[in-house]
């Protein structure tokens, strides 16, 4: 939410008159922000996979019961799986 309400302030910021009718530097901007948007995408995707990995390891196969209504975390609840 912090970086989508700083893009909302810093966005029309880079759309200068002066640059018209390019927007040369609004372009690269936006190019880098989507390169950036992507690399933490596929960082995210690792540590979702190597986390999931892990708790394969740990559990061997072999799903544990959890009482009913229990209020677990992702981090608590190893039967947890992070999806793609």
């Amino acid at each position: 939410m912090a970086f989508y309400c700083a893009g909302n302030l810093i966005g029309p910021q880079t759309f200068r008159q002066k640059d018209a009718p390019g927007y040369a530097p609004a372009l690269i901007t936006v190019i880098v922000c989507n390169i950036i948007v992507l690399v933490l995408m596929m960082l995210i995707w690792f540590l979702y996979v190597r986390e999931n990995k892990r708790r394969d390891k740990l559990q061997n196969g072999e799903i544990k019961s959890i009482a009913p209504g229990a209020d677990l975390t992702d981090r608590e609840n190893l039967n947890f799986r992070y999806t793609i």
